[in-house]
């Protein structure tokens, strides 16, 4: 029903001479002949777009769809209807990449964009095989009396010819294909298994955090798959810090809180990631069993410089004490930013300010070597 009402609407935005047809599944072309100018294509886009945006009502209910439009003209962006076809629908994912229920032209270097895209999604696919995805640990120093060193697990990507691809152009690709989860559990084993690692060397760990993404959640086996890493691993799950963002507590409601109860009763503890950027709901902290925030790094950079940063950091600090949460600085790259975090009794720190990434190596080093300092020589 609602595939024949779209068909219908996208009918009455065309002329008789036009042609409307579905290509399948949710995907409908539209052929428009004897257009002026290019522009003449975009406006019968927006038409098509406002139209669909209308509720839709199918058995007595109010239903709100949008549509992504892409526009391929001939002979610029092809002559045969394939290359037609084949760019229009480049075009249209750009439209939803660009946040949907908009029209957007066919441009070469979408193409080759594309192309670049799909080469990287089938190369990550086999990366974890080649050995050429690994974990480096970045230090947190707990800034309290007695505080031990923790790590966050950061994954990286050694490409056989690219060189180092950084986690901002894969993570997306890997989220989209839904490889994401492929990868989730590689780094959860392979995070416990250097966690007990170290334990047997005696270093000194306060705990690992790994970051879990929204698309994880989405599957019910996370809470089992964790259980399982770290029996496999043979520590124990209260070693385990768990990071979120707020995209997993504002998408999946009721479930996600299942299951973080379900981790939290296993002993895990959950942080809630970039604290500050996106909706930052008080009732996220009071619904959710989140144990830390971490302040996201854009706050900290701030700090010395503007009294806007240290007001907001301040805040979130105090807030965040109120409810009996710890509170964790990331991005912490200075003495002054560092000293302004003591004063406000910020929990933990974590940035270049007292190390980058490090292979695990290295980090055992850091770790014993900072463990044996006093707090005000690291």
């Amino acid at each position: 029903m609602v595939l024949r009402e779209a068909a219908r609407r996208i009918s009455f935005c065309v002329r008789e001479s036009d042609t409307v047809s579905r290509l399948g599944g949710d995907e409908f072309i539209v052929i428009l002949t004897q257009i002026q100018h290019s522009q003449d294509a975009g406006r019968v886009g927006e038409h098509v777009v406002k139209s669909l945006s209308e509720a839709f009502i199918i058995a007595g209910q109010n239903s709100f769809l949008s549509a992504s439009i892409g526009i391929a003209l001939y002979p610029e962006d092809g002559k045969s209807a394939e290359a037609l076809i084949k760019n229009a629908d480049t075009a249209m994912y750009r439209a939803k990449a660009g946040g949907r229920a908009q029209t957007v032209y066919f441009e070469e270097n979408m193409n080759a964009m594309a192309v670049a895209r799909v080469t990287l999604d089938r190369d990550l696919r086999r990366a974890i095989d080649r050995g050429e995805l690994k974990l480096l640990y970045q230090p947190f120093i707990d800034l309290r009396p007695g505080g031990k060193c923790g790590a966050e697990a950061l994954l990286r990507w050694n490409h056989p010819e690219l060189g180092s691809v950084s986690p901002v152009q894969f993570i997306p690709i890997a989220e989209e294909s839904g490889y994401i989860e492929h990868i989730g559990r590689w780094v959860m084993h392979e995070a416990c298994r250097q966690m007990k690692q170290w334990q047997t060397d005696g270093v000194a760990l306060d705990r690992l955090a790994v970051n879990v993404s929204a698309r994880q959640f989405r599957k019910p086996g996370l809470v089992d798959l964790i259980a399982e890493c770290a029996h496999a691993a043979g520590i124990a799950p209260s070693c385990l810090e768990v990071e979120i963002t707020e995209t997993v507590l504002i998408d999946h409601g009721p479930a996600v809180e299942q299951m973080l109860q379900e981790l939290v009763a296993m002993g895990v503890s959950i942080s809630l990631d970039d604290f500050g950027t996106g909706f930052s709901s008080l009732s996220y902290l009071k619904r959710f069993p989140v144990h830390t925030v971490k302040i996201d790094r854009i706050f900290i950079v701030g700090l010395g410089r503007d009294t806007d940063s240290e007001a907001i950091v301040a805040a979130i600090i105090a807030m965040a004490h109120a409810l009996g949460k710890t509170v964790t600085a990331e991005g912490v790259e200075t003495d002054e930013q560092w000293l302004l975090l003591r004063k406000l009794k910020c929990d933990r720190v974590q940035g270049f300010r007292f190390s980058r990434p490090l292979p695990a190596v290295q980090f055992a080093q850091f770790v014993t070597a900072n463990n044996a300092l006093t707090l005000a020589g690291a």
